[in-house]
């Protein structure tokens, strides 16, 4: 994970949330996606290089939630084979899952629940069509922590890995409930 100035604490404008009772459904993100040059065959190294960049570059013990597989509908917790489990699922020929963590993961507090709008995400959708698809996700704040260039050059690094069709980088709003199929 890149170096925190906490004296960049927090982005340069408002944060953006939005609620509907007690649950958040809508909230400021970073979001950088990459559509990727061909099947899961073909891709799978390179989304597993990805994911593998994504969980060291986010702050520690952030991301809490995953679902895992096509066909899943359970969220689990995050834990330490929550990464090599993806890693398995990439070996099949419909690969799907997310990694994310809480709502809002800035109060230090883990949900006990499953996240509507996560403030970390990773995404990954691969099968037999000729266009993968890679979503990662960062707290808006995190950006302004570890300074643009940071961001900018882990995104340059990644592109170096990946098979692009195209790709972009943009401030984003992300509404929940969290992406499922």
């Amino acid at each position: 994970s890149p170096a925190i100035d906490r004296k960049a604490a927090k982005a340069p404008f408002p944060p953006i949330r939005v609620r509907e009772g007690k649950d958040l459904i809508l909230r400021d993100t970073f979001l950088l996606a990459f559509f990727l040059k061909g099947s899961i065959a073909k891709t799978r190294k390179a989304i597993a290089v990805a994911l593998d960049r994504y969980v060291a570059f986010v702050p520690k013990d952030m991301l809490r939630w995953s679902l895992l597989g096509s066909s899943s509908t359970t969220v689990r917790t995050f834990n330490a084979s929550t990464v090599s489990r993806a890693h398995t699922l990439l070996a099949k020929k419909d690969a799907y899952f997310w990694l994310g963590s809480d709502d809002e993961p800035e109060t230090g507090k883990p949900q006990k629940d499953e996240p509507h709008t996560s403030a970390y995400l990773f995404y990954a959708v691969a099968n037999e069509d000729p266009v993968s698809v890679i979503e990662l996700r960062f707290a808006s704040d995190f950006v302004w922590q570890v300074g643009p260039d940071a961001i900018v050059a882990f995104a340059a690094e990644l592109t170096k890995e990946l098979p692009l069709i195209s790709g972009y980088g943009s401030l984003s709003t992300t509404s929940g409930p969290a992406m499922r199929r």
